[in-house]
């Protein structure tokens, strides 16, 4: 275009460099090892706060990909009678500093809103945070989202929600346990 001068070689070195530096994966992404695998799924969902959660289960499988950047997660079962599968994508963004996932399903049409967020001190659980339209109210809900590294062979996976008409509560909690 007239009027912009093209990159030099300094700048155009300088930014090869840079995103060389924020596309290879660190020790936050080595922190997701723990996730990857085959994993028995138990589903425990509370569609109401204190009623019964609705319990499935389910088969996790999750893998690298894109050279060790994000774990894409597979996951198969049957809900309400009919076959369930999802996919999600989770990782962590240098650029940004901060833990992101998504997730969709054959249950909706949509990808779920990216949830980031950040390692807890104690280095056991990654915290995140979205907000995402209730498809039963048509409001916005807040989700809180708590991964939990329980050991090697497990981890959790909680989901809460909030919204202006209701306190957080428990929504979700999925226990990952590994079959290999």
């Amino acid at each position: 275009a007239e009027g912009v001068a093209a990159p030099d070689e300094a700048q155009t070195d300088a930014l090869l460099e840079r995103m060389i530096e924020l596309g290879t994966p660190g020790a936050e992404h080595a922190l997701l090892d723990a996730l990857t695998g085959t994993f028995d799924a138990e589903v425990s969902m509370w569609n109401v706060p204190g009623l019964e959660p609705e319990i499935m289960t389910g088969t996790m499988v999750n893998s690298w990909i894109l050279g060790g950047r994000f774990v894409q997660s597979d996951y198969s079962s049957e809900w309400m009678g009919q076959p369930f599968y999802g996919m999600g994508l989770f990782g962590y963004d240098k650029l940004q500093g901060a833990y992101m996932g998504t997730w969709c399903d054959t249950f909706s049409t949509w990808l779920a809103p990216l949830g980031v967020g950040q390692l807890s001190e104690d280095g056991n659980s990654i915290v995140t945070h979205k907000d995402m339209v209730d498809p039963m109210s048509g409001l916005l809900n807040h989700v809180r989202e708590v991964l939990t590294f329980v050991n090697d062979d497990h981890h959790r996976h909680e989901m809460y929600t909030s919204s202006e008409e209701q306190d957080e509560y428990l929504m979700m909690r999925i226990e990952y346990k590994r079959t290999r």
